[in-house]
């Protein structure tokens, strides 16, 4: 599923439409990075002597982290959208339950991207019929900041406040954030991205080689990260 390349756009009063050729690398559509965009995806032949199911593709790319949010329906419950990378390292799917007969009329992907180039692909592998779909893409800037107000630094997502916990990378140092501030006299653990990270005085550092107890764990850090 992961190839993909590029075409041009029609847009109309509804939206954009899907051209067909677009499910080789060579004729992947661009759309804008805030579309709306519905297609059709024909009944496969299934008495072929080589089957062919059909799938589109759309080419978007963001300039900044941001926050992408696709919302997805279909005359086909098991058309599952799905969001990938160029490099097929990322792939993004809606949260559904295990129950194949509980699948939602709608499909939304919600999370967090860098910037680069990626693309929705809309694929319905269970279908024997004619599939009509329809999704929209927004994106909103979620470059991560720190501003000075109100005597404190607080954690900025795009130019929202954000009252998260985390690290966040600012001006090339890693600070702790706790509830949306910084926290400059925190000496503690932080879990970022599946790791732990040592903080010293309310910033990331990467002295410390040795095990740290935390939470009735032994953790092993070398160069202020857990392994």
């Amino acid at each position: 599923l992961l190839i993909f390349s590029c075409m041009s756009v029609v847009a109309s009063a509804e939206g954009i439409t899907d051209i067909e050729p677009n499910d080789e690398p060579a004729t992947a559509q661009v759309i804008e990075p805030n579309a709306s965009v519905s297609g059709v995806l024909p009944a496969p032949n299934l008495e072929a002597e080589e089957p062919y199911m059909d799938m589109d593709l759309y080419k978007f790319t963001i300039n900044e982290r941001s926050k992408i949010t696709l919302t997805c329906t279909s005359n086909s419950i098991t058309l599952i959208p799905t969001i990938s990378d160029e490099a097929g390292e990322v792939a993004l799917v809606p949260e559904i339950g295990e129950d194949m007969e509980e699948l939602p009329d709608e499909y939304v992907i919600e999370d967090f991207l860098p910037k680069g180039t990626y693309y929705v692909i809309i694929f319905d592998i269970f279908t024997e019929d004619e599939t009509t779909y329809s999704f929209t893409l927004t994106c909103e800037s979620a470059v991560q900041s720190l501003k000075y107000k109100d005597g404190v630094w607080k954690y900025y997502v795009g130019k929202n406040p954000s009252n998260e916990t985390t690290l966040v990378k600012y001006k090339g140092v890693w600070f702790y954030i706790e509830d949306g501030v910084w926290n400059k006299k925190a000496t503690t653990l932080v879990k970022y991205e599946d790791q732990w990270f040592y903080v010293k005085n309310g910033k990331w550092t990467s002295k410390p080689n040795t095990l740290v107890k935390y939470k009735n764990k032994l953790l092993s850090f070398g160069s202020g990260i857990s392994h």
